[in-house]
């Protein structure tokens, strides 16, 4: 197998030499063809990251001396989003950032440049095997392209509101091997690219719930032939306002007081938030179910972004549509800040690219106008986020209204795909009277490294039998990263 590693050096074309022998030996230690890439340039980094897809980097620790002070170690960890890296240098009492690096999740060593340089096992043997290892490690991993051609069409499997728990599930196992034989036969065999559960996996966000929604993904990980179960770099989620455990929100107003009798501490609930720093636990059980199942980079504790797929022309965001409360329902809300920053994480990386890639957005509830409480209360937020900057999402998929819904809207300067997909097992006591049980399907052509036009298919469950509820849709992307209209609908 191929393993691509991106090298970044502000030296490299005096250093050159030494990498490419280093990663020759490393192949030849591993037994992996290691491809490597060689960055002489800053401006070099998002256009091979906009190309390829890398399963390491070797960074340079220093890097602002020939090159501008702004292109440092944090901004070269920053640039490769979500891939794993190795430190080198021989100067680390000149690394900046160097104790908030190595921290980094993706960190995964350190290489002294004299172990480069010289010869014998003391240095380049050990520094060899080092590397070796860990290619070996990250060959077990999922190949991020999947095979994919540079021509060949992305797939996406939309799925929402399983609500694990909330009811009886022993026809679970057999509809998911329905269901995933259909998908293989829609896609001609193959598994979807990607996965994406937009909210409300369990049903009262207890943890016991998530052990199930562990064992169903694996269960259909396993029917859909994806190369590897959970955790699944291609399994996109986000929270529903079902995954707030509402015990643990109750918690909030819980007043500790000393019995004056007794002079032993007693619980009083409290109608009232009594200390608000609790409420973010509300959501531990869904957090440890999503690290646990899925990776990608945080933005901030209600946000993320994937930015390892811009390659075959597409980046996806998710995000938290629940404003968490202890003394009421949980709000339907976005918030602003980490929409800003999503949007400045996305915008960045997608700097000096020649072609924009699409960008998706997940959240649970619709984010924009809409009525009951289907929508977020706070539309304005994300007409902000819309407008205004060279970052374009071209479509959100969301849940919540247990019904297939795709419709195309555009508000002033832009346009959005909005989709909705129903609920592959609630009960019809919990939707609406003209709806199914159903998913959602889409798929993507594309013509190099950009993505030309995205085909909804939603599939419907009833007698036990699927079928598509409307005939396909298909949206062409236009330049600016926005879809028009469907095509033959």
């Amino acid at each position: 197998m191929d393993l691509n590693v991106i090298c970044m050096d502000d030296w490299m074309e005096t250093r050159r030499p030494w990498y490419e022998k280093f990663l020759s030996a490393t192949s030849d230690a591993s037994g992996i063809r290691i491809v490597p890439f060689f960055v002489e340039r800053p401006t070099d980094v998002p256009r091979l990251m906009s190309e390829h897809v890398f399963s390491l980097a070797l960074i340079d620790a220093v890097l602002d001396e020939p090159w501008a002070p702004e292109f440092d170690l944090r901004w070269a960890v920053d640039a490769i989003a979500n891939t794993a890296f190795i430190l080198v240098s021989i100067q680390w009492n000149r690394v900046r950032h160097v104790n908030e690096i190595w921290k980094h999740p993706r960190c995964h060593g350190f290489i002294h440049w004299r172990d480069l340089e010289s010869r014998g096992p003391e240095g380049f043997d050990y520094a060899v095997a080092h590397l070796a290892k860990i290619v070996c490690d990250i060959s077990k991993t999922k190949n991020l392209d999947g095979g994919l051609e540079p021509n060949a069409p992305l797939s996406i499997l939309h799925i929402t509101d399983l609500q694990i728990g909330g009811f009886a599930d022993e026809t679970m196992n057999l509809e998911a091997s329905n269901f995933a034989a259909r998908i293989k036969e829609e896609l001609n065999g193959a598994p979807p690219s990607f996965l994406a559960v937009t909210g409300d996996i369990a049903h009262t966000g207890k943890p016991l719930e998530y052990e199930g929604a562990k064992k169903w993904l694996n269960l259909v990980c396993r029917r859909l032939g994806f190369e590897d179960l959970i955790p699944c770099d291609r399994l996109l989620l986000c929270p529903g306002n079902h995954d707030v455990n509402l015990s643990l929100a109750a918690a909030a107003r819980v007043r500790v007081a000393s019995d004056p009798k007794s002079k032993k501490l007693k619980q009083i609930l409290e109608s009232k938030t009594v200390d608000a720093a609790v409420l973010p636990y509300a959501l531990r059980p869904y957090q440890d179910f999503s690290n646990a199942v899925s990776n990608h980079e945080l933005v901030d504790e209600s946000s993320w972004v994937e930015l390892r797929f811009r390659h075959l022309g597409i980046v996806f965001f998710g995000l938290q549509s629940l404003h968490l409360r202890a003394d009421g329902p949980v709000e339907r809300r976005l918030n602003p800040q980490s929409l800003e920053r999503v949007k400045s994480r996305i915008q960045k990386s997608i700097e000096g690219l020649s072609s924009r890639p699409l960008v998706i957005g997940l959240v649970h509830h619709c984010p924009v106008d809409g009525s009951g409480d289907s929508a977020i209360d706070n539309p304005a937020d994300v007409n902000a986020f819309l407008s205004g900057s060279s970052m374009r999402t071209g479509a959100f998929l969301y849940g919540h209204v247990h019904k297939a819904r795709p419709r195309l809207i555009e508000d002033g300067d832009h346009r959005l795909l909005l989709v909705a997909a129903s609920t592959p097992y609630m009960q019809s006591k919990s939707r609406d009277q003209d709806t199914l049980r159903g998913f959602n399907l889409y798929t993507f052509e594309r013509e190099g490294h950009v993505v030309k036009s995205m085909t909804v298919k939603s599939f419907s469950l009833s007698s036990q039998r699927l079928f598509q509820e409307f005939e396909p849709k298909k949206y062409v992307l236009s330049g600016d990263g926005m879809f028009m209209g469907s095509v033959g609908s």
